[in-house]
């Protein structure tokens, strides 16, 4: 049986520069273009500064995806609900503040990932996003949330440190990371 309601995941943190647009736009990247299933897609920039679109209009070809921005709470409110039938899968990149618009995007989720960096105030800085998480897991029963750390370099001493800090939040950690590619990579030639 086909899906008939489509799946929300929110990227989200109080905190800038920890990785959201880049984690939102990679995410609806691999979405869109996994082989093994065809997938109807869509970006919601929920973030005024606009960083993933801006990204996305630099592409030199059509884009497997649909991409809208929604930055207001009530328009989010109104237009999740309205857009779930017509995609599988929608990614919901949040802006760097504890918002309204954060709360919508988050409460009408099926999924929020909480991209933090591993240094000490970037881990400190999720505990302003947490009670905000709780809260729309008041509102949305079936809400999961998830860390993911971004640029952890694996079996280190803040490995562990930020691993340990962040399971005292209850949400778990994603097994898999985002980690920095070898000094000796060369990505442009």
């Amino acid at each position: 049986m086909a899906q008939t309601r489509g799946r929300v995941i929110t990227v989200c943190n109080t905190k800038g520069g920890v990785g959201k647009s880049t984690l939102a736009g990679n995410l609806v990247w691999a979405f869109a273009t996994q082989r093994s299933r065809q997938r109807r897609v869509l970006l919601v920039d929920a973030d005024p500064q606009a960083s993933v679109t801006k990204w996305f209009d630099l592409a030199p070809a059509e884009l497997p995806f649909d991409r809208t921005q929604l930055t207001t709470a009530r328009v989010l409110q109104q237009q999740l609900p309205r857009l779930r039938p017509s995609y599988d899968v929608i990614i919901v990149d949040c802006l760097p503040m504890q918002s309204d618009v954060t709360a919508a995007a988050v409460t009408q989720a099926d999924l929020g990932l909480v991209p933090v960096l591993p240094s000490p105030l970037d881990v400190l800085a999720y505990s302003e996003l947490v009670p905000l998480l709780r809260q729309a897991q008041g509102v949305n029963a079936a809400l999961q949330l998830r860390f993911v750390i971004n640029q952890l370099a694996p079996n280190t001493v803040l490995a562990r440190e930020v691993q340990d800090t962040l399971a005292d939040a209850d949400i778990a950690v994603l097994p898999t990371y985002v980690g920095l590619l070898p000094r000796t990579c060369r990505i442009l030639r």
